[in-house]
Parts: C-alpha cells; structure tokens; sequence
C-alpha cells in the first residue's frame, strides 16, 4: 500500500501511458518510478532529475509513498518554468502533483520506429554500415569504466575488495553500522593475540551447539582466526552497512544482522554435526546485508579492479550492484556444492544461510566430520 504524501491517504493504482502509475482521489497527485518514467517521457530528463536528486540534501518535507522517509526536492524545467519534484533516492520514486505530470515530455521515437518511416534504401544503407560496425569491433572489449573519484578507494580495489563507485548523502547517522564495526574490531583483534585459545573457548563448535547456554551462536560473530578475515569483514560491513541501515532503520537492520548471522550458524551446524571446528567471523550476517543492499539499491554502481598480475595489466570495471551481488551469490553457491561434504577455512554455507535471510527480509520489507589436520577454525 502506497500512501499520498500530502492526504496520507491510499494511492489508487492507474495505467496511463502504457505502464503502471499511482494517483492520489484527493488531490490528484501521482506517483511513479524513474524505471517507469525512463519508458514513458524524456530518458534524459529523468536522468537529468536523478542525477540532481543524488546530488543535493534538500528536502521537500514531504515523505515517501513507499518508505515513508523524506523525500528531495529538485527544481526541474518542465514546459516553460521550472517545477520543484520530489524525489526519493532509495525507492526511485517520484511525485508529481496534480497537473505537474501531464507536463513531462513524451518519450523521443526509436531508432528503429524512425527507420520504418525511411525508403528501403536508406534503410538498408544503415543495416551495410552496422555490419561494417560489427565486423570491425574486437571480440571482447570491457566497457569503459571510470575510477572512483576518491583516490583513497584503489587501496581495498587493489586487495581485491570491492567499492562503491558513487556515495551519496544519508538521512541519518549509521550509528549501529559504527558501533558494530567498532567491538569487531576491539574483540576481534584482542582475540588475535591468543587466536587458539580464545576461539577454542568461544567459537562455535557444531557437535557442541549449546554450550555456555548457547551463548557461542552470538560469541562467535566477533571472532576471526586471521587478520585478513577480520578487516575484509569490517570493511565490508563499513562499506554496505551504512546504507542498508539508513534504509530500514537501525532497529530492523539489526535484526537481519542478527538472523542472518543466526541462520548460517545453524544452517553450517546442521550440516556438520559431528564437527568440533569451530566456526567464527561475521560473514553470514554481512551476507544478509550485501544481498539487501543489491536488492534495495539495483542500479548502484560497484567498482573493483580487474587485474592480470603476470602481465601487470589493471582495469577498473564498474557493475550495478544488483549484477554484482548476484555473480558473488553465484560463486558462493558453487563453492558450497564443491566444497559438501569436506572442511574449509571458509563455510560457504553459512554464507548462504545470511543470504536467504538478507532475500527474505527485502521481500517482506518493501520500503534480511572429524577436525581438520591443523585444528583451524572454520570461518563464516
């Protein structure tokens, strides 16, 4: 249910333009996606209106339909005088009021719609010089992609770690993203410098699943048996967690932290029974986060570089984040399969776990053996 944002009352549903839109009874308002108005009126204007949303902190007072958070006003040349919109940039939603939408501009003709209209010759001069085109391109070819403009950011892509191409402001503080990446960090790191022992003692240990009370399934989150391990957490969790806090809420982003680190805790349990590995680290709760950030933010931009070190060549390549996510979501799936049945310094299947909680939460929130030779423990 979508909620006027001047009335506060039900959205009625309504198909204009050959799509899908919201109006308002009262006031005659309407909403829609920028998706759905890239495919109705002007692609540049709506991107022009989306690039100035993402850039300015201004906002109109109103809340959105979707999310209820407050909405940016951007003043966009409509007709002949500017018109003040409000946008949403973590629903994509856009309001117009009464009269205001009628104003867009329809949607230029297509190549193809316009070639229709020319004699048959002209046309199949085109076709010859799109072949010419084709015949002449290299087999692959990556697209061009620009480095972050914080140069700060090629430190973790040249570990290998991925970036967040674009930032832009948030409504609130992520306090709890904050004040989790920091006792990671404290517990985490005191706990490397007896590593063995500590992770024997509060790791958890799947064939001892309730000892201390159970109390294992909430230690182990903020241990890591290396110090790789723990810096990719807490930079994964500083680099994604900020924004799918700001999106749910501080309350429900800890409960998908929570069940997500939960679930592949017990999902990794009942797979090994009979193991005492212990299983620490953050990663299936981080899981559950990066799957609500691609799903919550599809057409982010994720940047990380793409290096083949015998030749010394880099590259930065640029995907929206809801490809990225699922390519890691891929891998993961596979290595689990691979990995069945044998002992890992990595459980992929607790990663899967956080993952189907991160799926579960967004869906249902619109707008969640014997040891092994060394006795090393087992990471999430």
């Amino acid at each position: 249910m979508f909620l006027c944002p001047k009335d506060k009352i039900e959205l009625l549903r309504q198909d204009a333009r050959g799509s899908v839109y919201w109006s308002c009874p009262a006031c005659g308002g309407r909403t829609a996606t920028t998706g759905t108005l890239r495919r109705t009126s002007s692609r540049s204007l709506v991107d022009h209106l989306w690039e100035l949303a993402r850039a300015t902190t201004a906002e109109s007072g109103r809340r959105c339909p979707a999310c209820e958070r407050p909405m940016k006003t951007v003043a966009l040349p409509l007709g002949d005088h500017s018109t003040e919109l409000d946008v949403c940039t973590r629903c994509y939603f856009v309001w117009f009021d009464a009269a205001e939408f009628d104003a867009l501009p329809p949607p230029r003709p297509s190549r193809e719609a316009a070639e229709k209209k020319l004699p048959l010759e002209a046309r199949l001069m085109l076709a010859k010089m799109d072949v010419e085109q084709i015949d002449t391109r290299p087999d692959f070819e990556l697209p061009p992609s620009d480095p972050p403009p914080e140069g700060w950011k090629a430190v973790p892509a040249f570990f290998g770690l991925p970036v967040k191409a674009e930032s832009h402001p948030l409504a609130h503080l992520p306090l709890a993203t904050w004040m989790l990446a920091a006792s990671v960090a404290v517990f985490g790191g005191l706990a490397l410098l007896d590593v063995d022992e500590v992770v024997s003692d509060f790791g958890l240990i799947p064939a001892e699943l309730w000892r201390y009370g159970g109390l294992t399934l909430v230690t182990s989150f903020f241990l890591h048996g290396s110090l790789p391990q723990l810096a990719g957490n807490i930079y994964f969790l500083l680099t994604f967690g900020d924004d799918v806090e700001d999106y749910l809420g501080t309350g429900r982003f800890l409960v998908v932290l929570l069940l997500a680190s939960l679930t592949g805790s017990l999902l990794h349990t009942a797979l090994h029974l009979e193991s005492s590995i212990p299983l620490v680290g953050a990663s299936s709760a981080i899981s559950g986060i990066l799957t609500c950030y691609g799903l919550q933010f599809p057409r982010a931009r994720i940047g990380f570089l793409l290096r083949l070190p015998s030749i010394f060549w880099m590259r930065w390549v640029n995907l929206r984040a809801w490809v990225y996510v699922l390519f890691w979501i891929v891998l993961q799936a596979i290595g689990a399969v691979r990995q069945a049945g044998a002992f890992t310094q990595v459980s992929l299947w607790a990663h899967l776990g956080g993952v189907g909680v991160g799926f579960l939460f967004w869906f249902l929130w619109p707008g969640h053996r014997k040891p092994a030779a060394d006795g090393s423990a087992t990471a999430s």
